[in-house]
């Protein structure tokens, strides 16, 4: 990985990370999620900490660079990312121009945790639309397109329902170009939902929650008869002036043991949720594509006791990760290439 003006890095360069474990230690506030949202950028073109693109530049200067290189299956690619303030991101891959940010998703893959993800659980449903849209991403490449289609007629309908006068007409023909995108879009849903619980049974079939999780779709709409339940609802929408029906307003149900986690899990019990929920992605994106992501752990250890960590550690073989922590000791601890953050610098330990 090489990064130029990006957050608090001048300059920086590493060539020596392994294929297993690599962990950046260091106090805060020095550079250690920087890396892992650099990761993101190249993998989504995106960050997964702010929608502010230019927060990334480095203070004082106009643009922030970041390349990685990576073999895939046996070949040598790279990912690039130009960053500039007032103007679009660019990225390329193997040095050609990305034209869809899709191709991003199938060049370098990466499945991140963060302490924000916590939230996932607790906080409200369109967190977990976001982070499930964002995994089926990774494995279908038409459902991203689906996604984009239903959003932009999401948009217009909105626009034409917020008119003094809505047309029933133009409502209609809105109505018969989502429902069959909603139909795809709640299958693929409800689809990795299944595969996602059984996952996280495996992965926690030697902790206390195991066979207690579960992750389901609570869908606004009937699978049958899409078309009928939009129209049946058009009075009202008009009314409210806004849509009411569809996957925007669908829910995640997650539970522990037949109850809400939202409600009732506790702190320790949704962070190792998420952990698990992290890891499973990772196996499902190799079970549909072939191949391994890169897991990115940002700040994993907090809050876990030395059962729960050992169980992490355990779970982290077959995979390259990369893990921020600033526990020095605990970085040594875990093995794998060990890495020193600090003001923006990076050095092997």
């Amino acid at each position: 990985m090489f990064l130029k003006n990006f957050r608090n890095y001048e300059t920086a360069e590493v060539r020596d990370f392994l294929p297993g474990l690599n962990v950046f230690t260091g106090k805060n506030a020095q550079g250690k999620t920087n890396i892992i949202e650099a990761f993101t950028f190249l993998a989504s073109g995106k960050s997964f900490r702010t929608t502010k693109d230019v927060c990334a530049v480095r203070e004082g200067s106009s643009e922030a660079y970041a390349r990685a290189s990576f073999f895939d299956g046996g070949v040598t690619k790279s990912v690039e990312m130009l960053l500039s303030a007032g103007r679009k991101k660019a990225f390329k891959i193997s040095g050609l121009p990305v034209r869809k940010m899709s191709e991003l998703y199938h060049a370098l893959t990466v499945v991140v945790f963060s302490p924000e993800d916590l939230k996932i659980v607790k906080e409200a449903p369109d967190l977990r639309r976001r982070f499930l849209d964002e995994e089926i991403c990774k494995i279908r490449p038409s459902y991203l397109d689906a996604l984009k289609n239903y959003n932009k007629l999401l948009r217009e309908k909105g626009a034409a329902l917020r008119r003094p006068d809505a047309d029933r007409a133009l409502l209609d023909a809105y109505n018969r170009q989502m429902s069959p995108l909603i139909a795809v879009m709640v299958k693929n849903r409800e689809s990795y939902l299944a595969k996602l619980t059984q996952s996280i049974k495996e992965v926690l079939q030697t902790m206390e929650l195991g066979d207690g999780i579960s992750f389901s779709y609570r869908s606004t709409l009937p699978k049958d008869g899409i078309d009928a339940a939009l129209q049946k609802a058009m009075q009202r929408e008009i009314a409210e002036r806004q849509c009411l029906l569809g996957p925007q307003r669908d829910e995640v149900v997650i539970k522990v043991n037949n109850r809400e986690a939202k409600y009732y899990a506790s702190q320790g019990q949704i962070r190792l949720i998420m952990l698990a929920t992290k890891i499973s992605a990772v196996r499902i994106i190799e079970e549909a594509t072939g191949k391994v992501p890169v897991l990115l752990l940002d700040d994993v250890f907090s809050e876990l006791d030395e059962a729960r960590k050992n169980w992490t550690i355990k779970n982290l073989t077959g995979m390259q990760v990369f893990i921020t922590t600033a526990d020095e000791g605990e970085a040594k601890r875990i093995g794998g290439a060990v890495f020193g953050v600090e003001a923006g610098r990076i050095r092997a330990l």
